[in-house]
């Protein structure tokens, strides 16, 4: 819609003599105001259309990986191989014990600290005399061993020495006190044969003569 104001002024200068020019001024106006209602409307914005435009966007999430020590990873094996020798009975361990010596010769557990755990976790579990004595001695070369493999190893072997010195020395004070025991009872036996024989001297001595003996 087209307001006057916007084709043509309507306030006219005030105090000024009229001339024909003023006096036509009528006519002019009317004409201007037909003039401005055949003017074309304005065009009218259309309203911005919105679309949804779906953008593919790439979202990286990284997820932690869990790093697994060489400690941890000996220790699980150990583990492993505990569970299988508890499982095994007398002959099967002693089975297992003879194929573990085959596989690591004599001086072969400063090179070999995995075969070398195997053995001395298999010896601790062992009744043998002297089994615990070797797997010990192993345990050591295994701590001795500057090897990156074997120091995955290293807590592991200090934890078994330590639990089989324990066992060791538990042993040989059982072994003394069950020894001191049978000392005690061989003494008890001397004694009391030397008490059966004191009681058959006082017997023949306190025997009254024969009639053939006056």
């Amino acid at each position: 819609m087209l307001h006057l104001s916007s084709c043509l002024p309507l306030s006219l200068p005030r105090g000024r003599p009229r001339s024909p020019l003023w006096a036509s001024l009528p006519a002019a106006a009317s004409f201007a105001l037909a003039a401005c209602d055949t003017l074309p409307p304005q065009a009218v914005a259309a309203a911005p259309v919105v679309r949804e435009v779906k953008v593919p966007v790439e979202v990286r999430v990284e997820v932690p990986v869990p790093t697994v020590l060489p400690a941890d990873a000996a220790g699980r094996q150990l583990l492993v191989w505990q569970d299988g020798l508890r499982a095994m009975n007398t002959d099967a361990l002693n089975q297992e014990l003879a194929r573990l010596s085959d596989a690591l010769p004599n001086g072969a557990a400063a090179t070999a600290p995995v075969q070398a755990m195997h053995l001395a976790l298999a010896l601790g579990l062992s009744r043998n005399a002297g089994d615990l004595s070797r797997g010990i001695g192993l345990l050591d070369q295994v701590q001795r061993n500057t090897s990156a493999e074997a120091q995955a190893w290293y807590g592991w072997a200090r934890l078994l020495s330590s639990r089989y010195q324990e066992q060791r020395r538990l042993e040989e004070q059982v072994e003394r006190q069950a020894q001191q025991l049978r000392d005690g009872q061989k003494q008890r036996d001397q004694l009391n044969e030397k008490l059966d024989a004191l009681r058959a001297i006082e017997r023949s001595l306190t025997r009254p003569p024969s009639a053939g003996s006056k």
